[in-house]
C-alpha cells in the first residue's frame, strides 16, 4: 500500500507548502550553479544529451524549459499512485525508489545517482507513478513538466526511443533481481547486491572500495532480513572480505566478492 494513505490532509498540505517553499529557496542557487561556469554545467548538459539525443533540443530544454531546485534529506518527491506531473533528472545527491507491501513493508527497487532520471516516464497521457521517490541525501534536480516532456517526445522521436530504452533497462534489472531472489540462496544474492552497488555508488579509498549504504537498505534491496544481512556481513568481515562501519561497507577483495556471486 502507498505510504501516502497514512498521512493526514494537514500533513499533505504541509508537505506541499514545504516543497513549494524549497523550490523558491533553491531555484536561484541552482540556476547559478547549473547555468554558470564550471564542470556542473557540462555534466548536466552531457546527461541531458544522453536522454534527448539532439544537442539543439537538449540545449533549448536545458536552458529554458527545465526547472532546477534542491531537496534536503527525506522529503518525498512523489508517492506511488500520484499522477505523473513532472520528469526529474537527478544532478546531485541520491534518491531511493520504493514500493510498500500490503503490510507496509518497504522494498527498495533502486537507488538513483546523479545523471539518472528519477521519475517514471509517461509514455501514455494520464499515467501514474508506480513507486515512491524519497531523497536519502540533500539533492538537486532538474524538472520538466510532463506536458512539455510529452510534447517533446512527439516532436523528437529519438527522445521517445531513449525513454523506452530507459524503461527497458529498468525492467531488465528488475527481472535479474527477481531471478536472483527466486533461484539463489542468501549468500550469492547479497554478493550480487553489493556488486551492483559497487558499480553504482562505490568509490575507491586507498586499497579498498567503500559503499555508503546501511545494512537495512541493503536488506530491502535484496529481499532479505536485516538479521541475515548482518550475519553474512559479519562472517565476511571475519574472513577479511569486508569491513563494517556505520552505514559504510568496505570491500577489501572484489575478486572474492565476485566468486561469492557464483556460490550455490
Amino acid at each position: 500500500m502507498s505510504s501516502r494513505s497514512s498521512l493526514t490532509n494537514h500533513q499533505l498540505e504541509t508537505f506541499e507548502l514545504r516543497r513549494l517553499e524549497l523550490h523558491r529557496r533553491y531555484s536561484s542557487q541552482c540556476l547559478e550553479t547549473y547555468h554558470g561556469r564550471g564542470r556542473g554545467e557540462e555534466f548536466i548538459a552531457d546527461k541531458i544529451r544522453a536522454i534527448c539525443g539532439s544537442s539543439q533540443f537538449c540545449l533549448h530544454t536545458y536552458s529554458i524549459q527545465s526547472t532546477p531546485y534542491g531537496l534536503p534529506v527525506q522529503p518525498v518527491m512523489y508517492f506511488a499512485g500520484d499522477q505523473i506531473e513532472q520528469v526529474f533528472l537527478l544532478t546531485d545527491g541520491r534518491v531511493k525508489i520504493t514500493q510498500f507491501s500490503e503490510r507496509g513493508t518497504e522494498v527498495i527497487l533502486r537507488l538513483c545517482i546523479p545523471g539518472e532520471v528519477i521519475s517514471e516516464l509517461a509514455l501514455v497521457p494520464g499515467s501514474k507513478q508506480s513507486s515512491t521517490a524519497e531523497a536519502v541525501q540533500d539533492c538537486k534536480v532538474l524538472a520538466w513538466d510532463s506536458a512539455t516532456f510529452e510534447a517533446a517526445m512527439e516532436r523528437f522521436p529519438v527522445l521517445l526511443c531513449n525513454a523506452k530504452s530507459i524503461l527497458e533497462q529498468r525492467l531488465q534489472e528488475l527481472e535479474r533481481r527477481f531471478c536472483e531472489v527466486s533461484t539463489e540462496t542468501v549468500s550469492p544474492r547479497l554478493a550480487h547486491g553489493l556488486v551492483r552497488l559497487l558499480d553504482q555508488i562505490g568509490h575507491k579509498v586507498n586499497s579498498h572500495v567503500e559503499i555508503n549504504v546501511s545494512q537495512e537498505a541493503l536488506a530491502q534491496m535484496t529481499a532479505m532480513t536485516s538479521f541475515s544481512v548482518c550475519r553474512l556481513l559479519t562472517n565476511w568481515e571475519d574472513q577479511g572480505l569486508v569491513k563494517l562501519r556505520r552505514e559504510v561497507i568496505e570491500i577489501h577483495s572484489v575478486p572474492r566478492l565476485l566468486e561469492l556471486c557464483k556460490a550455490k
